[in-house]
Order: structure tokens, then C-alpha cells, then sequence
């Protein structure tokens, strides 16, 4: 049965669930129907009842609760996987071998059994079915899960191609409120390509001592006529 989907196992459980109700239901009609019964009313088993109501019971909680999972996770929760199904398979054997088998031998042979003891092994087997179904929708919800992809490493930038453009020319003010422009010459750029500087006068006393020359080379230059009448 290994290759059995889970949809088929819930469908064999609820089945069971259904024959053990139709089982006890046979055996409360079977006491009605004896004299005994009739004449003592104290042997009226209130357990039958209790055991009649947890069969019915079970099969609708569990029916109900496939349902919605199988509603949510589709073909997923319909097939399930190799552990729900043998774990549906070991719940289906527990309920026939200790319930269903027990309330036969009483409809057929008479013999009493221990309802109190059958409604726990009910009881038992539903709440193993719900926990399981629980716990396959744990395993479908991981298993569906896609991890994103890992970002790639960012790119570091070569030192060797990465060249800086070369700085923009850049004007200062001077103290005397021109302005004085800033080059920074590049690599490829040689140095005697550079125009001289040009001498810049000192300022007023290498003026006054330029006049003072000229001053004396006009004076000896003057005519002899003027230079004999001491002018």
C-alpha cells in the first residue's frame, strides 16, 4: 500500500470510523429487541452512546480537516508523502484491531466489550490524524520554499584603469584684486614647453634710480654753448 495517496488513506479511515458507528448502532437494536432489556432497564450501557457519538465524531473532524488542507496545498496534501501515508496506514490498523474487530465479536457472539476502553482508542486515533495532517502541512510548506538568490559579489574598481580626469583650471584672487589663474600641468606635459616669467619691477626705488640715469644722460648731452655759459 505503499503506493496508496494519502486521499485514498483518509477515505479507508473515514470508512472505518463509519463501520464501528454502524456496528454500535447494530447492538443497541439487538438489546432492544431481547425481553431482558425490556424488563431492566439498568443494564442500559450509557458508554454505548458515548461510544457511538466519538466514532461519528471522529470521522467528521477528520474528513473536515483534510479537506481544508487539501483545499490549500492541492495535489501536495492529496498525495502526501511516505511518512503521512504510513502513519495513516498504522492508524487505520489500530482503530480496525482494537474497535471495529471488538464491537464484531460482541453483534455476533454477545460478548461485552469495554466501550469506555473503545471510545479512548477512538478518541487516540483522532487526534493522531489531525496531528498528522498538522505536521504534513508543515513539510509541504517547507519543501515549497525557494531560498533567493545570493547577490553577486560587488565589483571592486581597477587602480590601474582607473585614471582621474585631470583637475579644472581654478582662479584665486590676488592681493592687489586681480585675479591670478591656477593650472596644474599634467603628466604628458613638459616643463620647457612653460612661458619664462618676466621680470617684474620692484617697485618705486628701482624707478627713482632709473630716472636719476636718464636724468644724467641728458645733462651730458646738452650743446657745448650752453655748457660754456654754465647753464
Amino acid at each position: 500500500m505503499s503506493s496508496t495517496t494519502v486521499s485514498a488513506y483518509v477515505a479507508a479511515l473515514c470508512s472505518a470510523y463509519d463501520d464501528g458507528a454502524e456496528l454500535v448502532h447494530q447492538i443497541k437494536t439487538k438489546r432492544k429487541a431481547r425481553k431482558a432489556y425490556q424488563q431492566d432497564l439498568s443494564s442500559h450501557d450509557p458508554s454505548t452512546n458515548e461510544l457511538e457519538l466519538s466514532l461519528s465524531r471522529g470521522k467528521e473532524v477528520i474528513r473536515a480537516q483534510y479537506d481544508q488542507d487539501a483545499k490549500r496545498f492541492g495535489a501536495a496534501c492529496m498525495t502526501g508523502d511516505q511518512t503521512a501515508r504510513d502513519a495513516l496506514q498504522d492508524i487505520i490498523a489500530h482503530l480496525q484491531s482494537r474497535v471495529i474487530s471488538s464491537l464484531k465479536v460482541q453483534w455476533q457472539q454477545d460478548i461485552e466489550a469495554d466501550f469506555n476502553a473503545l471510545q479512548d482508542v477512538s478518541d487516540q486515533c483522532q487526534d493522531s490524524a489531525i496531528l498528522l495532517f498538522m505536521q504534513l502541512a508543515q513539510r509541504i510548506v517547507s519543501s515549497s520554499r525557494i531560498e533567493p538568490p545570493l547577490d553577486p559579489p560587488p565589483s571592486l574598481p581597477n587602480p590601474v584603469s582607473n585614471q582621474f580626469p585631470e583637475p579644472a583650471a581654478r582662479s584665486t584672487p590676488s592681493t592687489a584684486g586681480s585675479t591670478t589663474l591656477f593650472v596644474t600641468p599634467s603628466a604628458s606635459r613638459s616643463t620647457a614647453s612653460l612661458p619664462q616669467s618676466r621680470p617684474i619691477d620692484s617697485g618705486p626705488e628701482k624707478k627713482s634710480h632709473h630716472f636719476t640715469s636718464v636724468a644724467k644722460i641728458a645733462f651730458f648731452r646738452r650743446p657745448k654753448a650752453e655748457l660754456r655759459k654754465g647753464i
